[in-house]
């Protein structure tokens, strides 16, 4: 039972113990006097127990949103952005400085290019990036979407080469986050044009 569902329920109970009293005051019961009594202090607790609950969830992060490498829209970033630096099998140095540049950009902290090469020789070549986009894609907003694709395109064109496995890869990036080829080639047009 949901929150909303417990405090729904904590009404109708105090609801119900009110027309138990309104029984007993009719017919001079005592039972319905006792239950009416019993009734609206469940109902109350229920009510209590369920609006606590409910906006507790408001004020808790969704527990979805991070693992154990960070928030999930920070992982799937960097990750796909290092998976973008080694499509083509040389990671250049550029590319490196940009996925920190755009880290620092975003979140106000430069990320050590050892770290980013540390990530990078953590993924391993056959990293599957398109089926974490996609395990993932349902906890990024549109524009966050958007962001990584548009982040991958500038790590791609950091070196100044613009290689046709990367060209792939930004593409199944995209299309993994639920973009179409056009879309695709929309959003890294409008990098350039910024």
């Amino acid at each position: 039972m949901t929150p909303r569902q417990t405090a729904r329920a904590g009404i109708g109970l105090a609801m119900l113990g009110a027309g138990a009293l309104f029984l007993a005051s009719t017919t001079e019961t005592s039972i319905f006097s006792a239950l009416g009594w019993l009734l609206i202090g469940v109902g109350a607790i229920a009510y209590i127990y369920g609006s606590i609950r409910h906006v507790a969830g408001f004020m808790q992060p969704d527990e979805d949103s991070e693992d154990e490498h960070g928030p999930v829209e920070v992982r799937l970033l960097i990750q796909s952005m290092c998976a973008i630096a080694m499509a083509d099998g040389d990671i250049a140095t550029e590319e490196i400085a940009e996925i920190s540049r755009i880290h620092e950009d975003m979140l106000g902290t430069r990320i050590p290019d050892k770290e980013i090469s540390k990530i990078i020789s953590e993924l391993k070549p056959g990293f599957d990036i398109a089926g974490q986009l996609r395990a993932g894609r349902d906890q990024l907003n549109p524009l966050m979407r958007q962001l990584i694709v548009k982040s991958c395109y500038l790590v791609m064109i950091s070196d100044k080469i613009e290689q046709k496995e990367e060209t792939l890869k930004i593409h199944e990036i995209g299309n993994a986050l639920g973009f179409t080829d056009e879309q695709i080639d929309n959003l890294t047009a409008s990098v350039t044009s910024d």
